[in-house]
């Protein structure tokens, strides 16, 4: 029930178009096509800031200080992945946010784009690049050949077959368009961020790509006289630790350099990218185009403004939706002033007064359609669906027995769940929240070391151990910090391969240090975190090996009936051990060791069951997870693959991304299991009935109160820069 309330909600939340006019036909400007042959040159995941590097890009620096190029400094709307990237790109509207999750299965593209209009127009279309595109626009290419954009450990092959078809193409005469996407720099930034010492490398050599492409056009230009226009940009951009799909600046603002027509560079917005492609082109305007065009890049004399303008501005007229009558009404007054002060205007004043008036009111129109993009949510659907969702978390409510022993802990460490769920309602403090646990962490470990020194059984070697576990939690917290200069930063580098060698031992401590030897050797003194694909398959291989022998091993020696559960324990963490960063393995030690000492503190079940939910929310976020996409370290999911196989990526990624809540559960059950096996058995599934209950229980409130909190933030521009991922 509570999966269907979640069904509901997010298809009813993440499914809002905007509606077309059934009258609305393609608007094509009187124009005649300026540009006949173009390249479009999309270098994944290019932030605005790398095209400043002069060393790395001296020839397109140079074109730029030469005025001989246009520099756009363009601002992408989210999600910043790819796919929906494309289709700003290619329609000029707004996708939705679900298409994050469509991202990884592109299908092909339904709404009207530039591409298909050129096609229609009988201009030939190639493509190389990230096979994204071909799902998109199936038979639309005249030839093609795509590159798979998942396996982000390959960041030299992915672009070297594109380039090698690049001489061939641009030699012959039988193509119009030419669209490219390189995806190593993307993947370098996966792998190791922007600092990378293998970034100047590959900007260099783009720099020299452009440079190729570029002498073609002008030899092209030379042979049949017409003009020729060469685009560089990105999809999106790059977060400072590497991902994508946020919010950040470097993740929303890449570049746009145009080489060939006149122009002067101004700062736009990626879905401006269309329209004024399709005036170029001389093709008709995408019926769903939202975007403004760009006046100082088109290059037209005035009667061809004003065509281009004119048109545009009658198509955003068809596309504002009937219901929305008060700006309709503005917008009709807005025209009718405009009119009047066009009638009293001189001749040689015409054109300016018109040319301001449709280029205001596009403006104006353009930025209202935008506003109202994501303002079309169905509330009663929403509102219905979260009282599902409340009301199965009520019931779950049913099977839990709160008994008030040890009650004062019990209301304190309530009442700071309860602060959490409500400042969900905030929206710093969901895109912050891992603030929140890092304090609640350190919180809770000092509530129980005051309680031991209250205590009049407390032990000395028991305070000394807490005390060493809020030191610990000040250093771990510290390993993946969201700002640039963090710990993790400082043990990639390259002098400090021998700190790293021993923060991955030191983190194997209490985890089956013998079987994490061949992990270690395998990958712990390699500062890049490289895998080979035999090395990792074989320790996939020992991995299951060793697993088979310890649950043989169990049921032989103990007969124990809950030896599985062990089993899982050393599997999971052997296998987290391989996907971890070697400097978070430092992570699954200290939650071990926390763990440990909270089972051995005498302190209520319930409590423990909370404190316990609390540190996989911790660690969670102490291995540089947040609650933005970007965060997801996509390449743990290519560990031992030489080709993408969309099923075991996901499973990788998913272990990766949930190690730590997974492991304390597993933890808290197995533990709990001990604490009580010399109880009946009848007591025992009880305890674990109120374990599982409990903690389905801050689940399904959290979530639901999240849902709550994303009704309310709706018209909120911050809503659509999140994702409910860690819940």
């Amino acid at each position: 029930m509570f999966l269907f309330g979640l069904y509901v909600f997010f298809t009813a939340y993440f499914s809002t178009t905007i509606q077309n006019n059934s009258s609305h036909h393609h608007s094509k400007p009187n124009v005649p096509r300026k540009v006949h042959r173009s390249v479009i040159m999309v270098i994944d995941a290019l932030r605005e800031d790398l095209l400043n590097d002069s060393i790395s890009m001296p020839f397109l620096n140079k074109q730029l200080n030469n005025k001989q190029g246009c520099l756009y400094s363009t601002k992408v709307e989210l999600p910043t992945v790819t796919m929906p990237r494309i289709k700003a790109l290619t329609t000029g509207t707004i996708p939705n946010f679900i298409d994050v999750l469509l991202n990884f299965e592109s299908t092909k593209l339904h709404d009207d784009n530039i591409l298909l209009r050129a096609v229609e127009d009988g201009q030939k279309i190639i493509f190389y690049g990230d096979e994204t595109w071909i799902k998109l626009f199936p038979n639309i290419f005249l030839r093609s050949e795509g590159t798979t954009s998942f396996y982000v450990n390959d960041y030299t092959e992915v672009d070297n077959n594109v380039t090698r078809n690049l001489n061939t193409e641009l030699e012959k005469q039988d193509w119009d368009i030419m669209i490219l996407h390189y995806l190593g720099l993307d993947h370098i930034g996966h792998l190791e961020g922007p600092t990378s010492s293998l970034m100047a490398p590959k900007l260099l050599e783009m720099d020299n790509i452009i440079s190729t492409i570029h002498y073609q056009l002008k030899q092209w230009e030379t042979t049949v006289n017409k003009q020729s226009l060469f685009i560089i940009t990105s999809d999106h951009g790059m977060k400072d630790s590497g991902g994508h799909g946020g919010s950040t600046h470097p993740e929303i603002m890449v570049p746009l350099v145009a080489i060939g027509v006149p122009c002067k560079g101004s700062s736009i917005a990626q879905i401006d990218v269309a329209p004024t492609l399709s005036v170029l082109f001389g093709v008709p305007f995408p019926k769903s185009s939202i975007g403004k065009l760009i006046s100082n890049l088109l290059n037209l004399n005035q009667v061809e403004t004003l065509s281009a303008f004119e048109t545009y501005y009658n198509h955003l007229i068809n596309i504002i939706p009937d219901s929305h009558h008060e700006f309709i009404n503005d917008m009709n007054i807005r025209k009718s002033n405009a009119q009047t002060n066009i009638d009293n205007a001189t001749l040689d004043k015409t054109f300016d007064q018109l040319y301001l008036f449709y280029k205001s009111e596009i403006e104006r129109i353009s930025d209202y359609l935008t506003s109202i993009r994501h303002d079309t949510f169905d509330v009663s659907v929403l509102w219905i669906s979260t009282l599902v969702l409340w009301t199965t978390s009520l019931l779950t409510n049913k099977k839990i027995n709160f008994d008030l022993e040890k009650y004062e802990f019990l209301i304190i460490i309530g009442c700071m769940q309860i602060l959490q769920i409500i400042s969900t309602l905030s929206s710093s403090y969901v895109e912050e929240e891992h603030h929140i646990w890092h304090f609640y962490n350190s919180t809770f470990l000092v509530l129980i070391l005051y309680k031991l020194l209250m205590s009049k059984k407390a032990r000395t070697k028991q305070l000394s151990r807490y005390s060493v576990l809020l030191i610990l939690h000040r250093f771990i917290r510290e390993l993946n910090v969201t700002y640039d200069s963090n710990l993790a930063t400082w043990l990639y580098r390259k002098d400090s391969v021998i700190e790293l060698s021993i923060m991955f031992i030191g983190g194997k401590y209490r985890i089956y240090f013998k079987n994490c030897v061949p992990i270690y050797v395998h990958m712990g003194i390699s500062t890049k975190g490289s895998k080979e694909y035999f090395e990792s398959w074989t320790l996939f291989i020992l991995i299951f090996l060793n697993v088979i022998i310890d649950l043989y091993s169990n049921q032989v020696k103990n007969n124990a009936k809950y030896s599985y559960l062990h089993t899982f324990l050393l599997f999971w963490i052997l296998l987290c051990t391989l996907l971890l960063r070697p400097h978070n393995v430092l992570l699954i030690s200290g939650l071990i060791l926390i763990s440990y000492e909270i089972n051995q503190t005498n302190i209520s079940f319930n409590i423990r069951i909370i404190l316990h939910y609390w540190l996989g929310k911790a660690f969670y976020f102490y291995q540089g997870t947040t609650n933005n996409i970007a965060t997801v370290d996509v390449a743990s999911g290519y560990i031992g693959q030489t080709s993408y196989n969309p099923l075991f990526v996901g499973i990788l990624i998913f272990v990766h991304t949930y190690s730590m809540p997974v492991l304390s559960h597993v933890l808290l059950t197995i533990n709990s299991i001990e604490h009580f096996k010399f109880q009946s058995i009848t007591k025992l599934r009880y305890y674990v009935d109120q374990l599982h209950s409990i903690n389905l229980l801050l689940t399904f409130s959290t979530l639901s109160f999240y849902c709550v909190a994303m009704i309310l933030h709706r018209n909120h521009l911050f809503i659509c820069r999140q994702n409910i991922l860690q819940k």
